[in-house]
């Protein structure tokens, strides 16, 4: 994925290529675009704008404020209903955008064969459980493994 956008900062015109995007932060009329080299632009454009431009499947819209590059999610935390990315920053995930966050890591999950791991979190008991393919879980918790189930998560 070479694409190459264009965004319109407060100094002029910055280029930059799409899959250094980490992720985006709509703020009003402008948008805080967050690179992997740990820079951050600001965007003097909306978020709509951008996500115009990333015409990638990479990138999927978790809340209404963020857009996320989906290679840079390590996990998702069930407890604080939070998407982890890499350097351990926490960006909110939408209720209504749940369903559609699962289907997407299924599928990524499925077209690399396997070769993307995304680490659930369930907290109970204070006790955090990572829950996966392999993990037995408690039976008070059959409720969540049902709704994993069900997206094709596990």
């Amino acid at each position: 994925m070479n694409k190459q956008l264009t965004l319109q900062t407060d100094k002029g015109l910055k280029l930059v290529y799409a899959h250094e995007i980490r992720y985006c932060h709509a703020a009003k009329d402008s948008c805080e675009v967050h690179l992997k080299d740990n820079t951050q632009l600001s965007a003097s454009e909306r978020m709509c704008k951008i996500i115009q431009k990333l015409t990638s499947s990479t990138f999927f819209r978790c809340h209404h404020s963020y857009l996320v590059n989906i290679k840079c999610i390590k996990e998702y935390n069930y407890e604080k209903k939070k998407i982890i990315l890499d350097d351990k920053l926490e960006i909110p995930l939408a209720h209504r955008r749940r369903s559609a966050f699962f289907k997407i890591l299924n599928n990524l999950h499925k077209a690399t064969g396997g070769g993307v791991i995304v680490r659930l979190v369930l907290h109970y008991s204070n006790k955090y459980t990572p829950v996966g393919k392999t993990t037995t879980v408690m039976d008070k918790t059959a409720t969540l493994m049902a709704i994993l189930y069900t997206t094709g998560i596990i």
